[in-house]
């Protein structure tokens, strides 16, 4: 004897089934959320687009080096999904930028609001453009969310446990004194 189900059981089954292998395809990814902040210099000198967003205002400084994000495993394919930024101020006007990605450490020739230039090199893998539209009122900052500009996501196998960072000013921006930059990558390990 068969047994017959009605149209609603029928679609509550295919939901159900639906659930359960999307839920398994997801348990069998490792989701990571790598984090890095940098205060940037004690000024207001406005960006214009192109300008590198940084620590310090001379290249030859330690602290300008480029934001690494810890990745953990080597070896495996990471995929980045997007960038949560955000910026320890909510009176931000025109915050546009743009995060490169590296899978080595990109030199740069000048500092913080200085065009943004590197060596050539192989090393860049992604581009994320990341609009910090949004004034968060309990917190006092602004932030945005960016995904890959190419693609829905960037794949890259990380050298020894993580991936470099630049942020380039996009447009024409006037940043307040000392503000802290915190950017959070949303990535995953198939």
């Amino acid at each position: 004897m068969a047994v017959v189900f009605s149209p609603i059981m029928k679609k509550l089954l295919a939901f159900l089934l639906f659930t359960t292998v999307s839920t398994l395809a997801l348990a069998e990814r490792v989701l990571i959320r790598p984090s890095v902040s940098f205060t940037r210099p004690s000024d207001t000198t406005a960006y214009t687009a192109g300008d590198l967003v940084a620590s310090s205002t001379s290249a030859d400084v330690v602290n300008v080096n480029p934001m690494f994000f810890t990745t953990g495993t080597s070896g495996q394919t990471l995929y980045v999904r997007r960038a949560v930024a955000s910026v320890t101020t909510s009176s931000t006007v025109n915050p546009n930028f743009r995060l490169h990605l590296f899978t080595s450490q990109p030199k740069v020739s000048g500092g913080d609001n200085a065009a943004i230039a590197m060596t050539p090199g192989i090393n860049w893998f992604c581009a994320i453009d990341i609009n910090m539209f949004t004034s968060n009122p309990f917190t006092g900052t602004n932030s945005g969310i960016g995904s890959p500009n190419n693609g829905s996501e960037c794949a890259v196998i990380p050298p020894e446990g993580g991936i470099y960072g630049l942020l380039e000013a996009r447009g024409a921006y006037q940043p307040n004194a000392s503000i802290v930059f915190t950017i959070t990558l949303e990535a995953y390990y198939p």
